[in-house]
């Protein structure tokens, strides 16, 4: 009798194993997963207020409101991003240091996610992707404050 392993398990696993894959290749630059996502979020939208950024890293579950105003402020240091103040909430942009940093990474990690996912049929990753939004969404249901 053959058994298989938990899918929660196989789930952590590649979680896991792309997440070393991927800090190796931000620890080059010096950019935590953290700054990353920052990087990521800016770069495909060119700016964001800073109470949305922060709102977004929180519930992505990348990092709480006080280790994202951390974040923000270390990349401030560096000159990653730059703010302008719009009304009641700043607005965060790349700036052109952390247009710079951004670039080179992305299109190397783009590279290695191409040879992770390329030959994959089309099918088979559409169905993961579904199940995984649907899991991902039923664990953040049971996460809401109003469920026990």
């Amino acid at each position: 009798m053959t058994t298989n392993p938990p899918l929660t398990r196989t789930i952590g696993e590649t979680e896991r194993t792309l997440q070393a894959l991927l800090q190796r290749y931000l620890a080059t630059a010096n950019i935590s997963f953290q700054q990353w996502t920052v990087l990521v979020y800016l770069a495909g939208v060119g700016q964001l207020s800073r109470s949305a950024l922060v709102g977004r890293l929180v519930d992505g579950r990348i990092a709480t409101a006080e280790e994202t105003e951390a974040v923000l402020a270390s990349m401030h240091s560096r000159s990653l991003i730059a703010t302008a103040t719009r009304g009641e909430d700043a607005v965060v942009f790349l700036s052109d240091a952390g247009k710079g940093a951004f670039a080179p990474l992305r299109e190397r990690i783009t590279a290695i996610t191409g040879s992770l996912f390329d030959d994959l049929p089309a099918a088979d990753l559409a169905a993961t992707r579904r199940t995984l939004e649907t899991v991902t969404r039923r664990a953040g249901q049971l996460l809401s404050p109003n469920v026990a």
